[in-house]
């Protein structure tokens, strides 16, 4: 099959679609600028033999076309893995696109926005002034998760300390920022939350800075306003600001994020005009927030992601180690998992199941996605 694969069949197969947020994201001819441990694209004999499985069962029906998209769907960050990966499994074992997913690059499910939500309602307590106690027994009784919220509540307030001008402006910012997620207008002039609540939103004005979709907050005078005060009363403001806009619900480790960043804001004013990155180095091994369990370990996914390959790999026919592979440590349970709810082989399952692990290889080698080489308490 050898006079399939060129440029033309490439860029009209639906393989060429699966491969987003990857070197490869930019077809034939632009993928010739990537190197990807020593091979480009037109020369990867992964990605012709994709194409030819593709081949063999066109034309694709339509369940297919749907799992392809939910392949291209899984985030580069890693941050909804594995369970995006055993939902794409699910999938292409009983032959429908029906298993649920966590979310995809932007879009997050409810269970982490309300976590969220509940964090922020602990900062806005302490904005306001109220009893950690009374704050942590209101959360203890409404709260979405279920956390010692009053030990959490106390260990805030002691790490933010005394209300003081920068500290308040900066936990406003902070409050500001968490409710602008939990509201992300992810379909502008439709019926969601912002249209609900008075906002206006474009698609225009979420593309006014580039890339960042949710740039739509740019456009929020109240938001500017307390972003021009932070700026005229506190040191190294453009950095607070930095941190504070990339607490992405979707980035695998935000919870922790936002704990260094109200371990920070809590020793402003302590140590003279230091800025955030060492402030929040200072009392970096704390667990404020309490956020153990809210994202993998770098063992436990390093594992799982070796465990993913070789189960795929087993299921394709490939011999373990697979690609991406950088050691023998895996969890057995959950290749043997995936392998179970795929059943047996058919053309339109090894192809699909060739492209998911094509996609996370890539995305291990290109970006490190599922190694998180630094502990929890080391992140910036």
């Amino acid at each position: 099959m050898d006079t399939l694969w060129n440029r033309d069949n490439f860029e009209r197969s639906i393989t060429r679609t699966c491969f987003s947020s990857t070197p490869y994201d930019a077809g034939w001819d632009g993928a010739e600028q990537w190197d990807i441990n020593g091979t480009v694209l037109q020369h990867d004999d992964e990605m012709q033999r994709l194409l030819e499985l593709e081949w063999e069962i066109r034309p694709v029906p339509v369940w297919g076309q749907k799992i392809a998209r939910q392949i291209e769907e899984m985030p580069p960050c890693g941050w909804s893995f594995p369970q995006h990966v055993e939902a794409v499994c699910r999938n292409i074992g009983s032959g429908d696109a029906a298993a649920a997913f966590p979310g995809r690059c932007y879009v997050v499910g409810p269970d982490r926005l309300q976590l969220m939500a509940d964090y922020a309602v602990c900062v806005d307590g302490w904005i306001k002034n109220i009893s950690s106690l009374q704050v942590g027994a209101s959360l203890q009784q409404n709260a979405f998760d279920s956390r010692d919220w009053v030990g959490i509540a106390a260990a805030v307030w002691e790490v933010l300390g005394e209300p003081s001008p920068p500290r308040v402006l900066l936990a406003r910012r902070l409050l500001q920022r968490l409710r602008f997620w939990l509201r992300a207008p992810y379909a502008p002039l439709k019926a969601d939350d912002n249209w609900r609540l008075g906002y206006f939103y474009d698609h225009g004005m979420g593309r006014s800075s580039g890339w960042d979709y949710f740039s739509f907050e740019e456009h929020e005078p109240d938001a500017n306003e307390l972003k021009s005060q932070i700026k005229a009363q506190i040191p190294d403001a453009e950095r607070w600001l930095e941190l504070i806009d990339c607490t992405w619900p979707c980035a695998p480790k935000v919870f922790r994020f936002v704990e260094r960043i109200v371990i920070a804001i809590g020793q402003i004013g302590e140590y003279g005009d230091v800025g955030p990155d060492e402030l929040g180095s200072r009392r970096a091994t704390e667990r404020t927030l309490r956020v153990e369990g809210t994202y993998l370990d770098s063992e436990t996914s390093r594992g799982l992601y070796n465990a993913t390959v070789s189960g795929l790999a087993d299921f394709l026919g490939c011999s373990f180690p697979g690609p991406g592979m950088t050691d023998a440590r895996r969890d057995t349970g959950f290749a043997s998992r995936l392998q179970r709810v795929l059943g047996e082989p058919s053309p339109e399952k090894l192809w699909l199941a060739a492209l998911l692990e094509k996609r996370i290889t890539l995305f291990q080698s290109s970006f490190k996605s599922f190694h998180f080489t630094r502990n929890a308490h080391q992140i910036a």
